[in-house]
């Protein structure tokens, strides 16, 4: 009966030795990921030369509802495969009724990992009917390069274009809105290719070798013939 509890013991400890080397291994092949922060108060869009007749006007500006903490908006990506896209991210705001051209000019500013700067410029052209139906077309001339960090992780900007349609038959008189958006997608991320190793515990080849030992031990009571009983 003793030596039955004895093998127990063992199994449980090769059992438990054998769980703690797998999730030192998990946590070691683990790689944090560069943090983004997009800041949408500081980021803009800016209205150029413009003209609009008879009666439009026309303003522009970042949607800072896309924030999650406090003015910025905070993103990661799982892999270079992946990408954000913020659909709504400029606000159009036309009133009036018309038609107009103009220019604009945009900065994407980041905070995070480090303070950097994306600018793009285009131009676009409205019409509209006073709010009941509004449409756009944007174009961007020069769309964002891509933007490189201190750390060298680095991400494409694809700026949303092209003609966009806003209707609201209970919008008479009132401005319409067009929304247009970016998507971000990571070309390099800090540490993807080389992650920072977790150290091991200086005792874990002895656990690993007293787990695999305890589990053998145990395997091969198991498998020994049962003596007979004396009669």
């Amino acid at each position: 009966m003793h030596g039955f509890l004895r093998i127990g013991r063992l199994r449980d400890i090769g059992f438990a030795a054998s769980l703690f080397l797998l999730s030192t291994i998990g946590g070691a092949s683990a790689t944090p990921y560069t943090e983004f922060s997009l800041d949408l108060t500081a980021s803009s869009v800016t209205i150029g030369r413009s003209v609009c007749w008879p009666d439009c006007g026309l303003d522009a500006g970042i949607n800072t509802t896309l924030a999650n903490s406090g003015n910025a908006l905070n993103f990661t990506f799982d892999s270079m495969d992946d990408s954000l896209s913020l659909p709504n991210l400029i606000e159009w705001v036309i009133d009036g009724t018309g038609l107009g051209a103009f220019t604009m000019a945009l900065d994407l500013v980041f905070t995070a990992p480090d303070a950097q700067t994306g600018i793009a410029n285009g131009f676009g052209q409205i019409g509209t009917f006073w709010g009941v139906l509004t449409e756009g077309y944007i174009h961007w001339l020069n769309p964002v390069a891509p933007i490189t960090f201190d750390n060298g992780s680095e991400l494409n900007v694809a700026l949303h274009q092209g003609t966009y349609v806003a209707s609201d038959p209970y919008n008479w008189g009132g401005p319409g809105v067009i929304q247009t958006g970016v998507t971000f997608t990571p070309t390099m991320l800090a540490g993807l290719d080389t992650p920072s190793p977790v150290p091991l515990p200086a005792a874990l080849p002895a656990l690993l070798i007293m787990g695999l030992g305890a589990l053998g031990l145990g395997w091969r009571r198991r498998k020994s013939p049962t003596s007979a009983l004396p009669a």
